[in-house]
């Protein structure tokens, strides 16, 4: 029986009646059959040459895309596969082994098998998926395939430029695209939703009945008629918040593919929160360097929501990373035992750190002000895209109120300041080229320094 006539069968039948009423070897094929369970909107078609499912969260957007890979693939249309995801552990948690994964969501007789050894996704029947990060944009050259699995395009770093490379990976066959994501009003969802030949929209609320009432209640009594809940629940693309101290633009305008410069100094700026719950915020974690042009590079956005000892660890690795001369930490907020989580990460990471404690005497808004006006003179650049630090940048307004703590701009502030607004910015300090130093070098010998304002551990 095919799998539409069994949709078919299955039609208008309690799932009491449609269990009965099948022989053994369709009840064990049931749960795999998506056209029984699909909403209509979830059927993506194969005609269009680029989908875009632009959807709420919990919208059931990587079921859909799954199941539309896993058909065309056991259709034997798709033969030669790429999966691309923001980051290699979204690629692992998320799209293959997440609840709603391709490799899930496969029946046992055509499960695939990921092979680390070469980032595969290899199929019983012979088609293979070549599965990226978007995070190494040059690793998408070279490749030949016919369907294309893009997912939350609105969180890759180097969006736009893994996009353009794609194009290039068709084969003789017809190539299919299809890009889900939770809507950011980035240049590459913008893009997309301009130029795709298919695009489905979806609210969280679509799927209410696979998820719990309670659950839809909490969301929609925390974040009904907010813009996160416009934007993370109803899929709407939102425009610039007025009289925010950052832009869009700013930050595009500020954005590069490379540093390019020697950096003089790289500190790791550090903003705490109260812990690793679910109602707790992130912890702010952000490298960033000073060039020898004067300007300043942001490096990274290391963010966390984790436990003292996964935050603190975060932090030191992102340290050693980048060969910072820095980890400075806020101690408004836990005071001494943030550098005690700093101190006992780097000593079971076996890793010589030098930190700085920072005090906030201003408000956040009076402190990113200045900061602020460094983007607007363009002496601050983004290496490739951060979008939840842009995200919260683009709703630090003048009023200072926050529906959620801006831990990540906050750690950008105290790191921008210290590098280049604060009483410790000098400018004779010896260039170093990123790359040069190796690990086990002791990267804080600043004899010039005072050690009084100074700690080393």
């Amino acid at each position: 029986m095919s799998r539409s006539l069994l949709a078919e069968v299955l039609a208008d039948r309690t799932p009491e009646e449609i269990v009965a009423a099948l022989p053994p070897h369709l009840r064990d094929y049931l749960p795999y059959c998506w056209e029984a369970w699909a909403r209509p909107e979830q059927l993506l078609p194969d005609t269009a040459r680029i989908m875009l499912l632009l959807a709420g969260r919990r919208f059931g957007k990587t079921r859909s895309a799954a199941e539309w890979v896993r058909s065309r693939v056991e259709r034997g249309v798709a033969r030669q596969l790429m999966i691309i995801a923001p980051t290699h552990n979204d690629l692992l948690t998320d799209m293959l082994n997440g609840p709603s994964g391709l490799i899930t969501r496969s029946p046992p007789g055509a499960k695939p098998h990921f092979k680390t050894t070469d980032n595969t996704l290899n199929w019983p029947n012979g088609a293979r998926a070549i599965c990226l990060s978007a995070e190494e944009p040059e690793r998408t050259r070279g490749k030949e395939v016919d369907t294309v699995w893009c997912d939350e395009i609105a969180a890759w770093r180097y969006g736009e430029e893994v996009w353009d490379l794609i194009p290039f990976c068709a084969g003789q066959q017809d190539m299919r695209i299809l890009a889900t994501t939770t809507p950011k009003p980035t240049p590459l969802v913008r893009r997309i939703l301009a130029t795709a030949n298919h695009v489905v929209r979806g609210s969280t609320f679509d799927n209410s009945a696979n998820l719990s009432a309670e659950v839809l209640a909490e969301l929609k009594q925390k974040h009904d008629g907010t813009r996160l809940g416009r934007q993370e629940l109803y899929a709407e693309i939102l425009e610039d918040v007025p009289g925010a101290l950052w832009s869009r633009g700013m930050l595009e305008s500020a954005r590069v593919k490379t540093c390019g410069v020697n950096l003089r100094r790289v500190v790791v700026a550090v903003d705490p929160s109260g812990g690793a719950g679910e109602d707790n915020d992130e912890q702010g974690i952000v490298a960033v360097g000073l060039g020898m042009d004067g300007h300043g590079y942001v490096l990274e956005d290391a963010s966390c929501k984790l436990s003292p000892d996964g935050w603190g660890k975060a932090a030191v690795r992102a340290y050693v990373r980048h060969q910072a001369d820095r980890i400075l930490w806020e101690r408004n907020f836990g005071g001494e035992m943030v550098e005690h989580v700093i101190t006992t990460a780097a000593k079971e990471l076996g890793v010589q750190v030098a930190t700085r404690e920072v005090k906030a005497s201003r408000g956040k808004v009076v402190r990113a002000e200045p900061c602020a006006a460094l983007y607007e003179q363009q002496r601050i650049h983004h290496v490739g895209s951060f979008p939840q630090l842009e995200d919260q940048l683009c709703l630090f307004t003048p009023s200072g109120e926050f529906q959620k703590s801006p831990d990540r701009a906050d750690a950008l502030v105290w790191a921008i300041t210290d590098l280049m607004l604060g009483e410790h910015v000098t400018l004779g300090d010896s260039p170093v080229s990123m790359g040069t130093r190796r690990i086990d070098e002791n990267p804080i010998d600043d004899e010039d320094e005072d050690d009084s304002q100074w700690r080393r551990r």
